[in-house]
């Protein structure tokens, strides 16, 4: 039996041309070596220069009037501050983030608490904001992913992955451990409208009392030789149960009203 084989039109140059072959092998190998030389190589590699955000919360303001009331005050406190090489602010629906880039000379733990103390001088932003937070940007990317999945409710899984973060973290010596794909944690409070009628009891009454029940304070401090003890009120409700408690009216005959009287309590995430 007779087989035909196709030869390619490469193989048979080369191999009527072996002198060929071995020039264009001994021309990359040249070319390989030459270029060593111009391979970037550093003891100590460049890095991204550095960044500092501050950030505000302003609820239900228009990009508009954060614009006005955030990121031009802003922009005009840390003016004055030296090693920034450019300074932006975004305005978005409700929050504002002003972004600095600072040049290599720049101490990054000083400037956050200069940029810090600038923000917080400012007397004129409106009492409907929360807190300015200033941090420096981290560039960190990501190595490893873990898809973690089982046939449970949404919240004991985000605990889970919470107590495998932990884990993580401290047996293994990972310095960052991100926990993503879970939109917001939350507790749904669906109220019995007939049983509030029954009771004299208004949404407006039951939102102030879950309110004024689930506070977090500063309380002082109190002072001895040998240390300084900070005093804080904590009355957070952080689990169904202790929402549950709450006591949001009396009944005529006196008796409390709690808020598992008059509502089921959930705990499920935003997108659930």
């Amino acid at each position: 039996m007779i087989t035909a084989l196709e030869r390619s039109p490469n193989d048979s140059i080369f191999s009527k041309h072996p002198t060929a072959a071995n020039l264009l092998m001994l021309a990359l190998l040249i070319l390989g070596i030459s270029s060593l030389s111009t391979i970037k190589r550093e003891t100590f590699p460049e890095f991204d220069p550095p960044y500092i955000m501050a950030a505000i919360t302003y609820p239900g303001a228009s990009p508009q009037e954060v614009e006005e009331s955030l990121c031009v005050r802003m922009e005009d406190a840390v003016d004055g501050l030296s090693n920034i090489v450019e300074t932006k602010c975004e305005a978005i629906e409700g929050s504002a983030r002003l972004t600095l880039k600072l040049d290599e000379k720049a101490d990054i733990g000083r400037m956050l608490v200069d940029v810090q103390t600038q923000i917080n001088a400012i007397n004129d932003f409106p009492d409907e904001i929360e807190s300015p937070v200033v941090q420096e940007l981290d560039w960190n990317e990501p190595v490893v992913d873990v898809a973690i999945t089982a046939e449970t409710s949404w919240p004991e899984l985000k605990a889970y992955a919470e107590q495998l973060k932990r884990t993580l973290k401290l047996d293994y010596g990972v310095s960052l451990v991100d926990v993503s794909g879970f939109s917001d944690h939350q507790y749904r409070v669906e109220l019995n409208t007939q049983i509030m009628r029954q009771l004299g009891l208004s949404i407006g009454d039951i939102a102030t009392q879950i309110g004024n029940q689930n506070i977090k304070l500063p309380s002082g401090n109190v002072e001895t030789e040998d240390k300084n003890f900070l005093i804080r009120f904590d009355e957070r409700r952080i689990t169904p149960q202790e929402l549950e408690s709450i006591v949001v009216g009396s009944s005529p005959s006196g008796a409390l009203i709690r808020l598992k009287d008059v509502a089921t309590i959930t705990d499920r995430f935003e997108l659930e």
